[in-house]
């Protein structure tokens, strides 16, 4: 077996990839769906208040990110000919590399906003008092 030689990957392999990632994606959509319908009342009213700061803090800890990936490089892509298209689809691939760091960044972020405004609301204080326990309240984020 020589380890030099560069096994070539098949387009139809790759697509099974994507095809087999994307199957995974939808089951995984359904499921979440069908719980959110059985859900609570109180469990929804958690979620709501989760999924808006969730969105916004993605997408600020993702632009943080990639401002200190252009700080770092601008130096290396500025002057060198190198086409706007080029940079750009750099910076979108850079970006597609980012979100690993900065999803689970966000949950934490946007999961200590909502429980502070539930607790600024009163909202916790009245559903720790109705008997909830405080991993029941947090059910909702974990899903």
């Amino acid at each position: 077996m020589q380890f030099n030689t560069i096994i070539p990957l098949s387009v139809s392999s790759i697509l099974h990839n994507d095809i087999f990632i994307w199957a995974v994606v939808a089951i995984l959509t359904i499921l979440a769906i069908v719980a959110v319908r059985r859900m609570k009342t109180i469990h929804k009213l958690v979620l709501k208040s989760y999924l808006g700061p969730m969105v916004l803090t993605f997408f600020i800890v993702t632009f943080v990110l990639m401002m200190n990936f252009v700080w770092r490089y601008i130096d290396e892509l500025v002057g060198k000919g190198l086409d706007t298209s080029v940079i750009v689809e750099l910076i979108g691939y850079a970006t597609i590399n980012m979100i690993p760091i900065g999803l689970p960044l966000a949950m934490l972020f946007a999961a200590i906003m909502t429980m502070g405004n539930l607790g600024e609301n009163y909202e916790l204080l009245a559903m720790k008092s109705a008997g909830m326990s405080l991993m029941k309240i947090m059910r909702p984020l974990l899903l």
